[in-house]
C-alpha cells in the first residue's frame, strides 16, 4: 500500500464519523482532517434525485466561515452566492470551506498540496453516501487552482469532470500559484473552462483562460465558453466577486450554462 493510499484510507475512516447538523439552509458536515483540524461543508439537496453532485470551491483565501446553522459569513463569492441556482438545476451541492489548519505562511500554497486533494476525496466519499450521482468539482478564481490540483491527483474513477471559472492563469501578488502549476496533462475527465470576456483581473484574462484548452491533452472533451455582458460592478476591485470577474448580474444564466454542459458531458448512470 502506497503512503498516499494509506493516508486516503485514514482520512476516509476519520470522515466516516463526521459531525452532522441539520441546518435551516441544509446539512452541515464537519470532517476531522489531520489530527485536530476540521473542515466544514454545507450540503444542499435538490427536490428530486440529483442529476449530479457539484463541489464548489471559492476563490480568495477560501475562508467562508460556514456556521453550524448553515450560515456563511463570507458568502459573496460567485459560486457561493449562486449555490441555490445549482440546486434548482437538479444538483446535490456541497459548498466547501477551508480546513482550520489552512492558515499562516502556507495559506496560499495549500491549494496545490496532496493534503488538499485528500480532503476533497474524503468530502466526495461523504457525498457518495447520499447519492450515486456523478461527482463534479467546480472552482472559481483561486478555487480553480484547487480543482485543477484535485483532478490531477484523484483520477477519473472518483471525478466525473471539472469546471474552471475565472481561472487563475498566472501568479498574482497574493497567490504565487496558478492553474498551470497543476499536472493538467494528467486530467482525464471532461473539462469546461468558462470566463468573462471583459474580466479585468490581470491574472484571469480571458485570452489566457481560453488558451488553457491546449493544456488538457488527455481530457476526453474540453471546451472554453466566453461570457459577455452583465454588470461591471466594482471597477476598483477587478479581481473581486462583484465585478465581471464574478459574473455580476449573470449568476443564474452562467450557472445554467454550466449545468447544461455538465448534463451533456457527464457519464450515463
Amino acid at each position: 500500500m502506497t503512503p498516499l493510499k494509506a493516508c486516503l484510507i485514514a482520512i476516509m475512516f476519520a470522515a466516516a464519523l463526521p459531525f452532522h447538523v441539520r441546518a435551516a439552509e441544509g446539512e452541515v458536515v464537519t470532517l476531522r482532517v489531520r489530527g485536530d483540524a476540521e473542515q466544514r461543508v454545507l450540503i444542499l439537496r435538490p427536490e428530486k434525485p440529483a442529476v449530479a453532485t457539484v463541489l464548489l470551491y471559492a476563490g480568495g483565501n477560501g475562508n467562508l466561515v460556514i456556521g453550524a446553522d448553515g450560515s456563511i459569513r463570507n458568502s459573496g463569492n460567485f459560486l457561493v452566492r449562486s449555490r441555490e441556482h445549482f440546486v434548482r438545476q437538479g444538483f446535490l451541492v456541497a459548498v466547501v470551506d477551508r480546513p482550520s489548519d489552512w492558515a499562516g505562511a502556507d495559506a496560499e500554497t495549500f491549494r496545490m498540496t496532496v493534503a488538499h486533494a485528500e480532503d476533497a476525496a474524503a468530502i466526495a466519499g461523504i457525498l457518495r453516501e447520499r447519492t450515486p450521482a456523478p461527482v463534479w468539482f467546480v472552482g472559481t478564481s483561486r478555487g480553480s487552482i484547487s480543482v485543477a490540483n484535485i483532478a490531477s491527483r484523484l483520477g477519473r474513477d472518483r471525478i466525473a469532470g471539472i469546471v474552471l471559472t475565472s481561472s487563475v492563469v498566472r501568479p498574482g501578488r497574493r497567490s504565487p500559484q496558478s492553474v498551470l502549476d497543476a499536472d493538467l496533462s494528467g486530467i482525464a475527465v471532461p473539462v469546461l473552462i468558462l470566463g468573462h470576456g471583459e474580466d479585468g483581473c490581470r491574472v484571469t484574462r480571458w485570452s489566457e483562460q481560453e488558451a488553457l484548452k491546449g493544456r488538457f491533452g488527455n481530457a476526453p472533451s474540453v471546451e472554453a465558453i466566453r461570457i459577455d455582458g452583465g454588470d461591471a460592478g466594482d471597477t476598483s476591485a477587478l479581481c473581486g466577486p462583484f465585478a465581471h470577474h464574478g459574473f455580476l448580474g449573470q449568476e443564474e444564466a452562467v450557472v445554467a450554462r454550466i449545468a447544461e454542459w455538465i448534463k451533456a458531458h457527464g457519464p450515463r448512470r
